[in-house]
């Protein structure tokens, strides 16, 4: 009898210790989601698709990548431009063609990894007035840009920027977001809600896209996220087989202070890296506060 209530004593110190110790780091990532972009010059959209799945199971094996395509319902058509007639009459088009992949365990020290980045938060919730950063960091060297979606759908870019135009990045190595040479800060400002920071990479220079400047370097571009995606994966040079993968960060801004032990339910899996990502992003030309 004894013995027992020492047990359950232990037990009620153990849970009241537990709900004194702040929680531990936030959960602000998701897991990257890798694919492949393949440019391809064939006769129809169907050959189109079987084309790219040979190119692109060809250029995983011959670069001894450790991974695989993943279901072949996965396979999407980006875009398709008709060329007109090629040789002998027939007409032909040049097709971008996505094929998402599943990165598996390494069978090898020679194995290579699939390119796959993270970008991530310190907290999950962020209270009004509350300044924000975001982090990211890529296995490999790679291209990106970074977007923060605000609440209202606003897609902004803040990386590259007008004050600090690096779009190449170094295999291993941890970028803030503001950074050295950004002339904005990140504030927890009103409209609040669930809110994102995308960075999208590949192992070539992404696409050009049509946006318009709104102070403190940055831009916005003039369309939904799906399409600033879609216009990123238009890649230069527009040929062959290329890696290309997206890490997104969902966080929560509200007008009041965060309660102890606060978790958005949008989190999703655990990241080990701190940083995070802001709600309209207050323009600071002076400086980073």
């Amino acid at each position: 009898m004894r013995l027992s209530r020492i047990i359950a004593a232990l037990f009620l110190f153990l849970c009241l210790i537990a709900a004194l110790v702040p929680a531990g780091p936030a959960r602000a990532g998701d897991q990257d989601q890798s694919s492949l972009l393949v440019f391809v010059r064939a006769a129809d959209q169907k050959a189109a698709l079987e084309q790219a799945r040979v190119l692109a199971r060809s250029f995983l094996t011959q670069g001894g990548y450790a991974a695989a395509l993943a279901a072949e319902q996965g396979a999407e058509l980006l875009s398709a431009t008709d060329l007109g007639p090629a040789g002998g009459g027939k007409s032909a088009i040049e097709a971008l063609v996505e094929l998402p992949i599943d990165p598996r365990k390494a069978e090898g020290s020679e194995a290579r990894e699939p390119l796959s980045v993270r970008v991530g938060t310190d907290k999950t919730a962020y209270a009004k007035g509350e300044t924000i950063s975001a982090r990211f960091s890529g296995n490999r060297d790679f291209f990106g840009r970074v977007f923060y979606l605000t609440p209202e759908g606003d897609v902004i870019q803040l990386l590259p920027n007008r004050n600090r135009s690096v779009s190449l990045f170094r295999a291993g190595r941890i970028y803030s977001l503001p950074g050295q040479g950004d002339a904005f800060c990140l504030e927890a400002t009103p409209p609040y809600g669930l809110e994102k920071i995308v960075l999208l990479a590949a192992d070539a220079p992404l696409g050009v896209l049509d946006t318009r400047p709104i102070g403190g370097g940055l831009s916005v571009f003039k369309g939904p996220l799906a399409e600033a995606g879609k216009g990123s994966k238009r890649l230069e040079p527009a040929k062959g087989c290329h890696e290309f993968c997206e890490a997104v960060c969902v966080f929560k801004t509200r007008d009041k202070a965060a309660e102890r032990g606060f978790r958005s339910e949008e989190d999703a899996g655990p990241i080990n890296m701190t940083g995070a990502a802001g709600r309209n992003a207050d323009v600071n030309a002076q400086g980073l506060k």
